[in-house]
């Protein structure tokens, strides 16, 4: 039996679960697995209790040793130099467990390549030092959608996405299966879509807040926003909530918050506003910034909202709000543009509105406030939406890519 290494550096939010679904996926495809991330005793509890057959995996504890980025005027040589530490650490866990457990990794899954990535790293130089087989999962891949005609050129050495043409590569997982196709083009490797798998759980006993929320928006449609950074739009839901009207719709802000988003406005006046906005809240708005302790927590809060704001500024990428949204029966009000627009349009999941446009948002909010009052639900792409983007579809995904 084939035995297959699978690590992450992190294990906070959707990252352990997706750390527990990846390793269910590897143990249903027949193969011995190695789980490598911080508390993995989550992942080992949480396949103990589904019950499935895996007395064969490894379980091994995983802190990063922190590597130093040093910075000099060679910025990309930099970067080479950055990820080739991350990949030559990586490689001494590998070869520790290998030894401790007199085992051979056959494959190596990296979870979040993201940051193992640089313009002008060359698969002959990784090959030659890293001998595994790889594969591994690519989330933010917003360049694929930032520049015009991109996936009609193939991948040349000054690109982020070089590494994956290395022959030692069998193919990539992305989130975002808008753009698997012209990626696939481009690095001429199999690019498989994942399912936006998210944890769905609630939690027994519902948290104090989610009950404030209902009892303080006193019957009115529930507009809520969890995570307050500005990218996610929390400027625009601010003035959304001070044009919609107070006797109609109750705004949540939820999430943790601190002065250093105000960094990221996009000028001045934005950021005027939202210190203003904050230190004189209107009657018809509930801004709470108390870390959500687990997923749990955040999907309790989730689902008192009637409508999920999704007006993001720039976020090319997937979102699994959406598939939260899908799952719960939550129509959203989104970005009209990238994937979120693509998708809330191509499943009638909602309305769309540009980011800049309030005036728009706000004829947005009131069509889906009328679906709401005379029940003109989207059932049946909810159920679509949500069956499409199941964990149970993760392992017919990951055996298109995992070749041993």
């Amino acid at each position: 039996m084939k035995t297959i290494a699978i690590i992450d550096n992190s294990a906070k939010g959707h990252r352990l679960y997706h750390m527990q679904q990846f390793v269910k996926s590897f143990t249903e495809l027949g193969y011995n697995v190695v789980c490598i991330i911080p508390e993995v005793h989550l992942v080992k509890s949480w396949m103990e209790n589904i019950h499935l057959d895996a007395n064969n995996n490894i379980y091994v504890e995983f802190n990063a040793k922190k590597i130093v980025y040093k910075k000099s005027f060679f910025s990309y040589s930099d970067d080479v130099c950055y990820v080739i530490k991350c990949w030559l650490e990586y490689k001494k866990v590998l070869r520790k467990i290998e030894s401790e457990h007199n085992i051979k990794i056959d494959f190596f899954f990296l979870n979040n390549i993201d940051t193992f990535l640089a313009c002008f790293f060359h698969p002959i130089i990784h090959r030659f030092f890293f001998k595994y087989k790889w594969s591994g999962f690519y989330v933010h891949t917003r360049y694929m959608r930032m520049y015009k005609d991109i996936e009609k050129r193939k991948t040349k050495i000054s690109d982020i996405d070089y590494l994956f043409t290395s022959q030692n590569c069998t193919g990539v997982a992305v989130a975002d299966e808008g753009i698997a196709a012209g990626m696939q083009y481009r690095i001429n490797k199999k690019v498989v879509a994942l399912p936006d798998i998210t944890d769905t759980s609630l939690p027994i006993q519902k948290p104090t807040l989610a009950i404030e929320i209902k009892q303080k928006s006193n019957n009115r449609t529930i507009v809520g926003l969890i995570g307050l950074e500005t990218f996610k739009g929390s400027i625009e839901m601010a003035k959304l909530a001070l044009a919609a009207n107070s006797d109609n719709y109750y705004f949540v802000f939820c999430g943790y918050y601190d002065d250093t988003f105000l960094s990221y406005c996009r000028d001045d006046a934005d950021r005027q506003f939202f210190v203003s906005f904050q230190q004189d809240l209107p009657e018809n708005v509930l801004w709470n910034t108390n870390y959500l302790k687990d997923e749990q927590d955040y999907n309790a809060i989730f689902n008192t909202f009637d409508i999920v704001y999704m007006v993001y500024r720039e976020h090319f990428t997937s979102s699994n709000r959406l598939t939260k949204a899908a799952v719960f029966n939550k129509l959203v009000l989104a970005s009209n543009k990238h994937f979120v627009g693509e998708n809330v349009t191509n499943y009638n999941l909602g309305e769309i509105a540009a980011s800049e446009n309030i005036n728009e948002q706000l004829d947005k909010l009131e069509l889906l406030r009328n679906k709401i009052i005379h029940q003109d639900f989207p059932t049946e792409q909810w159920k679509l939406y949500a069956e499409k983007n199941s964990e149970k579809l993760l392992t017919e995904k990951f055996a298109e890519i995992i070749k041993l």
